[in-house]
């Protein structure tokens, strides 16, 4: 179940993530935005697979693909988050952007997705990746 102060065009882009279910098992890759994920990737000795994808669009303007890499599938945003071991969100950017303006909008975009309590307990890991 996503937050409730969570508005729909955000809610498109975590089910994007966590839970569209990708194409025939039999393709090597997926496609998202005209880019393409492979359905598994080595991060830390360990094989994620590819759980699911989405595009961040904001009006006209489409701004990323995004690939979630669990180490086994997941059907929720809580599921995903207590899955142990490493994770990775691949971003595509498909426009070229300021630095300053992409961390601009991933702070603005955090902020309104997240409790006091959860951006309390996001520290300096918001700020590294920014």
């Amino acid at each position: 179940m996503l937050p409730r102060h969570m508005n729909s065009t955000r809610r498109y882009l975590v089910i994007g993530l966590f839970v569209v279910p990708l194409a025939a098992a039999a393709q090597s890759a997926v496609q998202a935005g005209g880019q393409t994920f492979e359905r598994s990737e080595q991060v830390a000795g360990a094989t994620l697979v590819l759980n699911g994808t989405g595009v961040r669009k904001v009006a006209w303007f489409t701004g990323y693909a995004a690939g979630l890499y669990l180490t086994e599938h997941a059907s929720t945003a809580a599921q995903a988050q207590a899955l142990p071991g490493a994770k990775r969100l691949r971003m595509r950017m498909l426009h070229d952007v300021p630095a300053s303006e992409f961390t601009k909008a991933l702070r603005k975009g955090v902020t309104r997705n997240c409790t006091a309590a959860e951006l309390a307990a996001l520290g300096d890991r918001l700020e590294r990746f920014a």
